[in-house]
């Protein structure tokens, strides 16, 4: 459909901006969405990666702002969706719209938003908003909800479909566009959402899906391409051919140490120019710390070979610059787990999917990944506007494996999406929320409410449900979250506290149980403080025990088992595994505040820089959720200590450097250098001379920190808890 004969469909005002960005004809599902009553009705867009589903958001998306003079919220399931929609966005639209991104801090009503235009969130991050009852709720007029398929998924499913209902019951009025995957029953979720079905195949580039045996290529378009055996890997020789055509290749795993030996074979012949580019990327790769770790020296390695593995142990800031750089066509071949497929939109010529089995550790066998997994990978085949078509790869070791790949993949369906919702942990955590927001006020209301989920919609018989949620309750109320009075059910002020700090009920008593052990202590050391949050749901999973863990932790454990604020359990006990793996991580996390290096630590305790920086993350969450509860059951006295420690993890730095990294720029290392310096306090810091000063942190830090100390810094009362960190905050 081209442009200008969309007038009868698109205002004209979203017309001309499209018409501005370069648009001069909608693809076919955009044109099939116009035709079934975008702007008014209520779709769930169902078509495969890279069709365009995005730009029926926006168009949605500018009419309800310009238009109806209403909030837009577009809703994606990962943190790396959110800046990369964030910022696309504000980059098309900074001149017309207020951009804004929320996401993180789980215990704050972001009243920022109230001003924008656009609001990008995770659910989780949506969620919480809802439960502090953020005031620009009710200006919303459109949810957007990306990648809505993911209702199936035992882990964000169930908090995507409480959202979802909980939105559609207090906002009667808003519209919602749920953009999908191609899967089986989106005739489900348009049921429960009362939205019509937009269905397309449509793709902008062709997609060639081949199984590779005995050194043939055959596609399903009836043409085989012979690749040379010049390795004792197909999958190799597959890349090495990839990068001869002046092509790049994704490369899919199923582990992150495989995603790093398959990077580790690959070698490519590079041009002059390539190389220059790859020398600069790499060393950017490898300094975004101040002092590299190995596996950063590892990864620069690879990039000057026009490689890199990518997977969640990675640093932030190296993922992006991993994805701008094959983006740009700096690297030929990127390695990577499966997560990068949903996290972000990263297309290459030919797609290898080199395991099509993985290991599902609760089941504890090895199997085949799901078709839908296959079809969000094999999607990313295929660059728009650069090639024709695209390619997906799989391998096959004999031709019976061959037409199995054939008949479940390549021509199979992709499964049905089925709710979660009954999965007890999950409801445990939302039946609390949905009762301190006064949603469920008994057995009357709990059965309006899941009436209207999509567990009903597919069901139909709650039975086994509203059996998970009796159990439930009764767990609330021994925790002292919930109360009764009669039939009524309300939440006491703890349990409020608990679903505001969006934690795991379980994980919450865990916390109070520790909470109530520091009572008539002398004094509560920071293992123990560290070592309670560890034993928290939202920590795990812990340090995994090596065979010779027990040995090497003894001594520190028999020093520190005193301290600790939960009782050991039998050692032949199943809890006693957990504790001392909770235990392990601990240590992790002391090592961090005690300054020893980030080498020293990821090689000690064998985790990458990205887990690290995870573990830390949440240490932050999880400690100041415990200072909140303290401070609900009267336990002020805990707050200094747990402020302190809260400090020490988002710099990881010893108590004596406290002073000084409340300075911006003035990290863990900066804060040391002046230390040993000799230079320590805001006088010390005006005293010395600025060359001096340079030396140790460079012009800018220096010029910077010289500027903050002649300023009055305001000091923040004893018993104020920071907000939760951001990571950023490491850096320095």
């Amino acid at each position: 459909m081209r442009i200008e004969a969309t007038l009868e469909y698109v205002p004209k005002n979203v017309q001309n901006i499209l018409v501005a960005q370069g648009i001069t004809e909608l693809r076919p599902p955009q044109a099939r969405a116009l035709e079934a009553g975008l702007f008014e009705k209520n779709l769930v867009i169902a078509s495969p990666t890279a069709s365009g589903k995005t730009l029926i958001a926006e168009m949605d998306i500018l009419n309800m702002v310009l238009n109806k003079d209403k909030k837009a919220v577009y809703l994606v399931p990962l943190r790396s969706l959110a800046s990369e929609k964030y910022a696309d966005f504000k980059k098309k639209y900074k001149d017309i719209l207020d951009v804004s991104v929320s996401m993180g801090d789980l215990d704050s009503k972001d009243t920022f938003l109230k001003h924008a235009d656009i609001i990008i969130a995770t659910s989780e991050k949506m969620d919480s908003l809802l439960r502090h009852g953020a005031p620009w709720l009710s200006q919303v007029g459109l949810l957007v909800v990306d990648e809505v398929h993911l209702l199936g998924e035992e882990a964000r499913g169930p908090t995507l479909e409480v959202l979802l209902t909980r939105l559609k019951t207090a906002l009667p009025k808003l519209k919602i566009l749920a953009l999908s995957a191609t899967i089986k029953n989106a005739h489900e979720i348009g049921k429960w959402l009362s939205a019509d079905i937009v269905e397309s195949t449509y793709r902008p580039v062709e997609l060639k899906e081949g199984i590779m045996f005995d050194n043939c290529i055959d596609f399903f378009d009836n043409n085989t391409l012979f690749v040379s055996a010049r390795r004792n890997e197909p999958s190799l020789d597959v890349v090495h051919h990839t990068h001869e055509q002046g092509k790049q290749s994704l490369v899919f795993v199923s582990s992150r140490r495989s995603a790093e030996t398959f990077a580790q074979k690959i070698k490519l012949i590079l041009s002059e120019e390539q190389s220059k580019k790859l020398a600069a990327l790499s060393q950017r790769v490898q300094n975004v710390l101040e002092k590299p770790t190995s596996q950063c020296e590892k990864l620069a390695t690879f990039v000057k070979n026009g490689v890199a593995f990518h997977h969640a142990g990675l640093l932030n800031e190296q993922r992006t610059l991993l994805e701008n750089a094959f983006r740009d066509g700096t690297l030929s071949v990127i390695v990577a787990t499966p997560t990068l497929a949903m996290g972000v939109d990263l297309p290459a010529f030919r797609v290898i999917v080199k395991d099509l089995k993985r290991y599902y550790a609760r089941e504890g066998f090895m199997d085949w990944i799901k078709v839908l997994e296959y079809k969000q990978l094999a999607g990313r085949a295929g660059r728009p506007n650069y090639e024709k078509w695209g390619e997906a790869i799989t391998f096959a070791t004999t031709r019976e494996e061959k037409e199995l790949i054939c008949s479940k993949f390549v021509q199979g369906e992709v499964e049905e999406v089925y709710s979660k919702l009954s999965h007890q942990p999950t409801l445990r955590m939302h039946a609390l929320a949905l009762i301190a927001q006064e949603v469920i006020t008994g057995e009357e209301s709990a059965q309006a409410f899941f009436e209207q989920t999509f567990y009903a919609t597919q069901y139909g018989n709650l039975d086994q449900l509203q059996a998970t949620l009796r159990m439930v309750l009764d767990e609330l109320q021994g925790f002292g979250f919930i109360t009764y009075q009669g039939s009524t059910i309300s939440a006491t002020r703890l349990g409020l506290r608990v679903a505001q700090l969006y934690l795991d009920p379980i994980s919450a008593h865990t916390l109070l149980q520790a909470i109530e052990a520091t009572k008539g202590a002398r004094e509560v050391e920071p293992i123990a403080l560290l070592h309670a949050i560890c034993m928290t749901l939202e920590m795990q999973p812990s340090l995994r025990l090596s065979r010779t863990d027990y040995s090497r932790l003894a001594e520190n454990f028999e020093y520190d088992q005193n301290k600790l604020l939960y009782p050991v359990p039998p050692p032949t006990s199943f809890d006693f595994e957990d504790y001392i793996r909770a235990y392990k991580t601990a240590l992790l996390l002391e090592d961090w505040i005690d300054e020893i290096t980030e080498q020293g630590i990821l090689t000690k305790f064998r985790v990458l820089p990205g887990d690290l920086r995870w573990r830390v993350n949440n240490a932050d969450w999880i400690l100041y959720s415990l200072a909140e509860l303290a401070r609900v059951q009267g336990a002020t006295y805990l707050l200094s200590p747990i402020q302190h420690v809260r400090i020490r993890i988002t710099y990881g730095i010893k108590v004596q450097l406290l002073p000084l990294v409340q300075y911006a720029g003035i990290g863990r290392v900066r804060a040391r250098t002046l230390y040993d310096a000799g230079i320590r306090t805001a006088v010390q810091i005006k005293s010395v001379p600025l060359p001096d000063l340079e030396r140790l942190l460079g012009p800018k830090i220096a010029t910077k920190l010289k500027l903050q100390v002649s300023e009055k810094t305001p000091q923040r009362p004893q018993n104020e808890q920071e907000p939760q960190s951001d990571l950023n905050k490491y850096v320095g």
